[in-house]
């Protein structure tokens, strides 16, 4: 392999400063769009949607930001092969259900039946 004109011997060019770019500016979409489900979480007139959907949304967003994370994470770790850290992202969906049944769990409790 040649070198590259800094010195570097990687061929494919890559710069692992651009996964940790990338994935960051992932982790930062998913908190704008927690900070939009939060927003109409308060301000329930603006959404027809009832709130188990809000929470279900909050709930899937906590999961992606978390895992988005630990890829970050991954990412500064295993430079240049950084984007394998976006493999953890295959847990998004049973994270989410997780964290679903715990804020269903937590709303029951707070707001009990009332008996009839």
């Amino acid at each position: 392999m040649a070198a590259g004109a800094d010195g570097d011997d990687r061929s494919d060019g890559a710069d692992p400063l651009q996964a940790v770019l990338y994935i960051g500016t992932l982790l930062l979409t998913q908190v704008t769009t927690l900070a939009g489900w939060l927003y109409l979480q308060r301000h329930r007139e603006l959404i027809t949607a009832p709130p188990a959907v809000i929470r279900g949304g909050i709930a899937g967003d906590l999961a992606a930001i978390a895992l988005f994370a630990v890829a970050l994470v991954i990412a500064v770790a295993a430079s240049p092969n950084g984007y394998l850290g976006l493999l953890v992202l295959l847990l998004s969906s049973p994270l989410s259900r997780f964290l679903n049944r715990i804020v269903q769990r937590r709303h029951r409790d707070s707001h009990p039946a009332t008996p009839e």
